[in-house]
């Protein structure tokens, strides 16, 4: 009955390091696609800046043009100039700001997936010692492998 037991331990113990390499595989590729929607966000986000620098600097030059400013020369022209590197610097910063999520996330993913796969490498070990110390893996003494001793203990004359 040990016998038993102890292979179904080992298939277990077998099964459940196989999840837990595929559950970080999978924790590491979530991590991946969420990296990928935190750039997609920060250019948008960039481009949303640039659109509204765009925006506000329209409407300065019409509001100069209203009140009989020459806009194309001197204060105007300066005053739209900065709004644009305004807008440009904010996109930067949205950009940037994206990208750092995003090393964070693949980061995250990466340590989730290196835990799942030390607790695989865990439970493989624990489920050879176990086999190991029941007879079930190495060889028992008679010069035969796998533990064939204690399995002929107890399916006695299918071996030999």
């Amino acid at each position: 009955m040990n016998f038993f037991f102890g292979a179904m331990s080992m298939i277990s113990g077998i099964y459940q390091s196989a999840m837990m390499a595929k559950a970080g595989k999978q924790a590491q590729q979530a991590a991946a696609q969420n990296a990928e929607m935190e750039r997609a966000r920060g250019e948008a986000a960039a481009e949303d800046e640039l659109r509204l620098g765009r925006q506000v600097a329209g409407s300065q030059r019409v509001a100069a043009a209203s009140q009989g400013v020459v806009i194309d020369r001197g204060t105007p022209v300066d005053v739209r100039a900065q709004t644009l590197a305004n807008a440009k610097l904010n996109a930067l910063r949205q950009m940037w700001g994206a990208e750092q999520g995003a090393t964070m996330e693949e980061y995250r993913g990466a340590q989730v997936a290196r835990a799942y796969q030390t607790q695989a490498i865990g439970t493989l070990l624990d489920t050879g010692f176990n086999a190991y110390n029941l007879g079930l893996l190495g060889n028992t003494g008679d010069g035969l492998p796998f533990g064939a001793k204690t399995f002929d203990r107890y399916f006695p004359g299918v071996i030999s």
